[in-house]
């Protein structure tokens, strides 16, 4: 008993009863000048003037895209032209666009940081009821005791932070122009015939349209000569952009005056097409992606065949194969597409004002100092030290989650303190891992479980 008057006799004069300390870390009163433009509430006024810069930035986005640019089903279109063009504007765009969000992201943590940490009264509370709380790190766990009002916003610039950077980085996006295309087989001398000598197994108008584009332009020579390994290269892709309309060279026909239709080949729709490309492999549809290796290589030994239709006939025939010698395609120029998205702009507009809202609420109406790092905790007990744990300068991390509700002697105020158990100071050392409760690490390792059995 004397060993703890002793103690508490030493200790008690740095609090002189009847005397009221400060809250901020900062002891000395100051203007108001300084309490707006110092500290927390500076970085604070910084993130919501940095809110503003990216607000005005978008608004002004949003403004000039719907003037000058048509929107057609929540689309609209920047640019339309080269495709190396789009994708500089692209990347371009994105790169500002992930500069804004990170800094929007950054603005909103700094404010969830100030939000769960406590105050000094906070703290000060937790103790007298022998709890404790975190300070110098984000935490979650600090939300349970401090105000619901803090809480709330806290949870809603968790919830609005969440999906900022996918809304954000998809309001840009580019498009490539798809084509639809028609196939045929014949015979190579195309361009040397006349339109009305030529018989055409035509079987739609679709077909037809496509047939008068391919004859153009082999009398106008502007045909693209592509080996058979290279026509299926050009060709077996899922959205064609490139090349249009095909003719097949074969000499397996009766007449040179004859052209099969292989097909008409539509933009690739998931929904409807069994395959991208299904000419190429008429006998798999649903699989031709895969057997696209053995239609290369015997396209390399100079025995690739496609199937031919005969049901056009007045008298029809049975499907038979024609062997292709190579190919010529149109040639076409591939345009691209820079669009944004009306609904994505305009909800990554509202996140940005929610965000702005409640970090000028928090300016104005939080006025006790939050206790941010480990050094603002230090300054506040030297300054005020916590009557509740005089003396208790050793408890370990252990001590203290076992020590709360277990209350035992009183202070010399009369207050009632958790009786945490004095501990002689150690020299043995201890691991960094330490820190960190075995609760936490179970957790870490658990969250790795799903990437490595992804990867299995």
């Amino acid at each position: 008993m004397s060993n703890r008057l002793s103690r508490d006799t030493h200790e008690l004069p740095l609090i002189n009863e009847g005397e009221t300390r400060p809250q901020s870390p900062d002891p000395d009163k100051r203007g108001r000048l300084y309490r707006w433009y110092t500290g927390w509430r500076f970085t604070l006024f910084l993130a919501a003037a940095a809110c503003i810069i990216v607000l005005s930035f978008n608004l002004g986005f949003l403004l000039w895209a719907v003037a000058r640019h048509h929107v057609e089903g929540d689309r609209g279109t920047l640019y339309e032209g080269d495709c190396d063009r789009v994708k500089q504007l692209s990347t371009g765009l994105h790169l500002l666009i992930n500069i804004l969000s990170t800094t929007l992201l950054a603005a909103s943590n700094y404010t969830m940081q100030c939000l769960c940490a406590p105050t000094r009264k906070d703290i000060d509370k937790a103790h007298e009821q022998g709890n404790w709380l975190d300070t110098g790190v984000p935490s979650v766990r600090n939300l349970f005791y401090l105000s619901k009002r803090r809480s709330i916003m806290w949870i809603c610039l968790a919830l609005s932070s969440t999906p900022l950077h996918l809304m954000y980085n998809s309001t840009i996006f580019s498009a490539t122009g798809a084509y639809p295309y028609g196939v045929f087989a014949g015979h190579y001398s195309l361009e040397t015939k006349n339109i009305d000598d030529l018989v055409v197994s035509q079987q739609s108008a679709a077909e037809a349209a496509a047939f008068e584009r391919l004859y153009q332009a082999a009398k106008d020579k502007t045909l693209e000569i592509m080996d058979n390994v290279k026509c299926i290269n050009a060709y077996a892709t899922t959205y064609q952009s490139k090349h249009g309309d095909l003719l097949l060279i074969t000499e397996d026909v009766n007449t040179t005056n004859h052209y099969d239709s292989i097909g008409i080949q539509e933009v690739y729709d998931p929904f409807i097409s069994a395959s991208p490309y299904s000419w190429i492999c008429p006998s798999n549809r649903y699989n031709c992606p895969s057997l696209i290796p053995d239609i290369k290589s015997r396209a390399e030994n100079d025995n690739w065949t496609v199937v031919v239709d005969q049901k056009w006939l007045p008298v029809p025939e049975p499907a038979h194969s024609r062997r292709v010698d190579f190919c010529l395609s149109v040639k076409l120029r591939e345009t691209c597409k820079l669009q944004y998205s009306l609904p994505l702009t305009i909800s990554v507009i509202v996140v940005n004002a929610f965000k702005l809202t409640i970090i000028c609420c928090i300016i104005i109406s939080m006025a006790e100092w939050p206790i941010l790092t480990t050094g603002d905790a230090i300054a506040s007990f030297l300054r005020q030290p916590d009557k509740y744990t005089l003396g208790q300068c050793l408890v370990p991390r252990w001590g203290l989650k076992k020590a709360p509700h277990r209350l035992g002697d009183s202070t010399t105020d009369g207050m009632s303190r958790p009786n945490y158990d004095s501990r002689p100071y150690s020299e043995k050392q201890r691991r960094k891992a330490y820190a960190v409760s075995g609760r936490v690490w179970v957790m870490l390792f658990l969250s790795y479980v799903p990437f490595a059995l992804r990867d299995m």
